[in-house]
């Protein structure tokens, strides 16, 4: 993946502010605490959830 976003790529740039979001939170944590862990887990897996939802839409209309 590059690190250019094409215009009206929204899922580009959801990707690219959770990835510094998620790289800034290991910057500054010491250690997760399990329930971290469990509340980050379910946001990655929502996110990519959403993220194939998009992708297959993308797919049918092209």
């Amino acid at each position: 993946m590059t690190n250019e976003i094409r215009t009206g790529d929204l899922l580009g740039l959801a990707r690219v502010q959770s990835r510094r979001r998620l790289k800034s939170l290991a910057n500054i944590a010491v250690k997760f605490e399990p329930e971290q862990l469990t509340l980050l887990n379910s946001l990655l897996d929502e996110f990519a959830r959403k993220s194939s939802i998009i992708r297959a839409q993308e797919n049918q209309n092209v």
